[in-house]
């Protein structure tokens, strides 16, 4: 909720980030051998949606903001792109259809390069 809101607002949705390091080989083939062995990232904690407000493209516009802002701390502290853990396959699901891949160990932890987190910052 808003401190200074005049009436309570319900809060629809929300997403943290923050940031992360990453071994290079762990990253999918087209994209292991560009990097130094650990590289910098920002990992997207949570991104969650009420109940009665899913499937409506909130879901959608939270994470495009979510890119706005790695953007933003790509300019000041640099990073290959964005990481997520996806909770079940319907989420993994869902964050590749925005163009994250799976990371080699783990299909569920997932990866979305820099240059597709500009073209999904263009959604908003």
């Amino acid at each position: 909720m808003e401190e200074n809101a005049p009436q309570p607002r319900p809060i629809l949705g929300y997403f943290t980030l923050n940031m992360c390091q990453i071994v290079s080989e762990s990253l999918p083939a087209p994209f292991a051998g560009k990097f130094p062995r650990e590289v910098a990232g920002i990992k997207l904690g949570r991104l969650a949606v009420a109940r009665g407000f899913q499937r409506v493209g909130l879901g959608q516009l939270l994470l495009a903001t979510a890119m706005e802002k790695v953007l933003q701390i790509f300019e000041a502290a640099g990073g290959i792109g964005l990481f997520v853990d996806a909770k079940d396959e319907d989420a993994k699901r869902y964050y590749e259809r925005f163009g994250f891949v799976p990371l080699r160990q783990n299909p569920l932890q997932m990866f979305l390069p820099l240059e597709t987190v500009r073209r999904g910052a263009r959604m908003v």
